[in-house]
């Protein structure tokens, strides 16, 4: 799920709010970090075929762009989706109707 652009301000306010100086990275020691405006859904391995169901999370990519480390943010925790009554999710926006 791409976010709007006030999902993505709303995703870059967050971050600020929570990730405090020293901004380095563990990996290359730099501070070139890009923020992805995709939702990407991580699941659990199921160690055969692609297994579909089970419990997903959803998360917003943050990439070194020097070395490719990446940290992975729950997008439910930074705001962007809530889940409704019936465990679905819903972007922040339609959870607010």
């Amino acid at each position: 799920m791409k976010l709007n652009p006030e999902q993505s301000k709303q995703f870059l306010e967050f971050i600020n709010s929570k990730w405090k100086p020293s901004r380095k990275c563990e990996v290359c020691d730099q501070e070139t970090w890009g923020i992805t405006d995709v939702i990407f859904e991580l699941r659990e391995f199921s160690g055969g075929p692609v297994y579909f169901g089970g419990v997903t999370q959803p998360v917003i990519p943050i990439v070194c762009n020097t070395c490719g480390n990446t940290k992975f943010i729950n997008a439910i925790k930074a705001g962007i989706l809530k889940l409704d009554k019936k465990g679905n999710f819903v972007n922040h926006q339609e959870a607010k109707q």
